[in-house]
This record gives structure tokens, sequence and C-alpha cells, in this order.
């Protein structure tokens, strides 16, 4: 059963309710599952919006961080003339701050780019803030140098240089060979040019299709090195 703390709710009228607002299970900071200390609540008339400060339990943590819970207007509630309303179980909308738990990449593209992971981690926070402007044109520029660290990994030392000058479609055209690899990546170029263009051409997806796109030419390219390591040691 969730772990509740009970706030009183004052509107401006003077009228107020009791909610019990469910408290999170995992802090946000280092993602262990908890039971944080209440430390203070506060709800302010006209915001509609319910704060609670809390503290991790982790004694390797203890950081504070806040929980935020939007309740109803006035008129919304039916409000009757009673001093309280009972509500139960008012959820929280989001937490601040988050420290983002980064994603681990596969040995194989650890070592085609380091450089790739770095840049998809900096987009990640980005896009766990909601900043949507910028989250895309993150995953593009993450995307451009998997392509090209990876184009660099099936070539000569000579060609790196080609490679690096080159857009990245082009590097695509002509230096990945394995079709799956190339298709998945065109097509995760494409919506990755769409975030950091004027005018969109694919208005039916999004960043999470362009995440899956990414995920798909990690997946190929994983597959595609796994293979060659196959057929070199047998």
């Amino acid at each position: 059963m969730a772990q509740t703390h009970e706030l009183t709710i004052t509107y401006s009228n003077g009228q107020q309710y009791r909610a019990n607002a469910e408290l999170p299970n995992e802090c946000p900071i280092c993602h262990t599952k908890i039971q944080p200390y209440m430390i203070r609540s506060n709800a302010p008339i006209y915001k509609y919006e319910a704060q609670i400060v809390l503290q991790c339990n982790s004694d390797d943590c203890e950081s504070f961080f806040i929980a935020y819970y939007n309740y109803e207007k006035e008129a919304d509630i039916g409000l009757s003339g009673r001093e309280h309303i009972n509500v139960i179980n008012l959820p929280y909308k989001k937490l601040k701050p988050v420290l983002v738990k980064e994603r681990e990449f596969s040995d194989n593209i650890n070592e085609i780019s380091l450089n790739f992971i770095s840049i998809y981690n900096e987009a990640l926070e980005a896009d766990n803030m909601e900043l949507e402007q910028i989250t895309g044109a993150g995953y593009r520029k993450a995307l451009e140098f998997l392509i090209k660290d990876y184009a660099k990994s099936t070539t000569d030392e000579d060609e790196h240089e080609n490679i690096e000058k080159l857009f990245a479609s082009q590097v695509i055209q002509n230096y990945i060979e394995d079709e799956r690899i190339k298709d998945m990546a065109s097509r995760a170029l494409w919506l990755g040019n769409d975030e950091t263009h004027y005018l969109r051409k694919w208005i039916d997806k999004d960043i999470t299709d362009l995440k899956s796109l990414i995920d798909l030419t990690i997946h190929w390219i994983e597959i595609e090195k796994e293979t060659q390591q196959y057929k070199e040691d047998m």
C-alpha cells in the first residue's frame, strides 16, 4: 500500500478539504526504493498545486526533493458548505529535482562511440525535463556521431577524414553496407532532421519514433558486430 500524507487544502472562500496525498516510493535522485521522510507541505491558495518537501531515507543519499500535486478548482469539487471534504489518494504529478539515470549501452557501442553515449544521455536528460524544443536536436546529434563513428569502425583510417566531413546521409549511403542498418539509420535521420528544421516533413511522427529508430539502428549495429566477431573467431 502506498505511503500517504494528509494535506489540508484551503480555498479562497475559506473552505477546506483534506486530501491523502500519495508519496513516491522511489527517490528521483538515487532511484532507490524508499519510504521518504515528510519535511513540510504547502497548498497555496489560487495555485491549485500542493507541494510536499520530502527526504530520501536511503543512508547513501538522504537528498531532499519536492512532490507536486494538482487539485481541483473550487467550482469543480462541489463544495456544499461543509468544512471538510475527504479526498482519498491524490497522486503526485511530478517530482523535482530529478537526476536522470543514464542509459547503459553494450560493449560494442562503447567501443564504437563514447561520444554518442555522452550526447544521447544529455538528450535523455533534456527529454526527462520536458525540454521539447531541444531534446530532438540532441538525439539527432547523437545519431550523427553513432553513424559516423560506426562507419569509421568499418573502414580504413585513410577514409576517416572524409567520413567526418560528409553529411550523415552521405555516410549512410556510401559507407554503410548492411541494409538493415542503412534503412533504420536513414529513417532515424529523417526524423532527426525534422527536429532541427523550421518545417516538419513527417508530421505524424515524433520524438518517440525517433528514439525507436535509433534503438533499431543500435540493434542492427550490434547484430552486425557480433556476427562479424564470430566469423573472425571461427
